[in-house]
């Protein structure tokens, strides 16, 4: 009873955080998730459950922080996210996979306004929890459920390709995400746009 009154006020307040963040209200969003950390804190309560609440939360600050361009805040809350979730749901859940896309699409942002010496080696690590995710997700064996997560992966690895001279590399994931199914008004559908014409650029330069 004290769990599932627990995760109602959770849900409640997680609602009132993302419509401030929706609004453009970041430090009101903020404010109410963390709100929602401190309920979570409270002694006496299931630890597994707890923890997942936690993570979502944590998710949740990482977007708000993201939108605020505080790419550092953003990347910590994320990788405690993605801790939370590979300890309690183990590292081959849906949901642990798609926070490493999260956290991999970060660590791309961060590496972009280094220089090339010092970013290599945040794109080889990305690269290589990308492509793991991407193998898991594609032995899931249900590629329906998660084609925008395989998308994502694809598209990110478009970007890494890119970066790394790579255009016929680049194309073929391009290729590949175009022949699956998303909504129009999906964020992918504009980050799929930009990748192309990274890689028309990159094509032309050749």
């Amino acid at each position: 009873k004290k769990m599932e009154d627990l995760n109602l006020i959770v849900k409640a307040k997680k609602s009132i955080a993302m419509t401030y963040f929706e609004t453009g209200e970041y430090d009101a969003s903020i404010d109410k998730l963390e709100e929602v950390l401190g309920d979570l804190s409270k002694p006496g309560l299931e630890k597994k459950q707890v923890n997942i609440l936690k993570a979502e939360i944590w998710s949740s600050m990482s977007r708000v922080y993201h939108k605020k361009d505080d790419l550092a805040s953003a990347k910590n809350f994320s990788k405690l996210a993605l801790q939370a979730y590979k300890a309690f749901l183990g590292e081959k859940h849906p949901t642990t996979l798609r926070h490493v896309s999260n956290l991999a699409v970060l660590l791309l942002e961060e590496a972009e306004g280094l220089p090339k010496s010092k970013s290599k080696a945040i794109i080889d690590a990305a690269k290589f929890e990308m492509e793991d995710a991407l193998e898991s997700f594609v032995g899931l064996d249900d590629l329906w459920t998660y084609r925008l997560d395989v998308a994502a992966l694809k598209t990110n690895l478009g970007f890494v390709a890119v970066w790394q001279g790579k255009p016929k590399k680049a194309r073929k994931l391009v290729r590949q995400v175009k022949e699956i199914e998303i909504p129009v008004t999906h964020p992918l559908v504009w980050r799929i746009a930009s990748l192309e014409e990274r890689v028309q650029k990159l094509e032309k330069s050749k």
